[in-house]
């Protein structure tokens, strides 16, 4: 939960999930959740919403990963 750590997160995934191969893994290994996780518990904070949002985008090229953030409610976190 601390702020440093979730924009470094946040940043890193975006980062990662360019590889195809790295977007299944984050999505396997739990880095969805965690990327909407820090974005409902810092909504204030323009840098982890910037990096979580971008994590999601790269994310949400994978089909299966599409339908999980939408399953999660991270649509409703984006638009928020």
């Amino acid at each position: 939960s601390d702020l440093e750590v979730q924009r470094t997160g946040c940043g890193a995934l975006w980062c990662l999930a360019v590889n195809d191969e790295n977007k299944i893994t984050i999505a396997t290994l739990g880095g969805i959740e965690d990327v909407l996780k820090a974005l409902r518990t810092h909504p204030s904070d323009l840098e982890v919403q910037r990096k979580g949002c971008g994590a999601l985008w790269n994310l949400a090229v994978n089909d299966e990963n599409r339908i999980k953030i939408a399953t999660l409610g991270g649509i409703e976190d984006v638009l928020k």
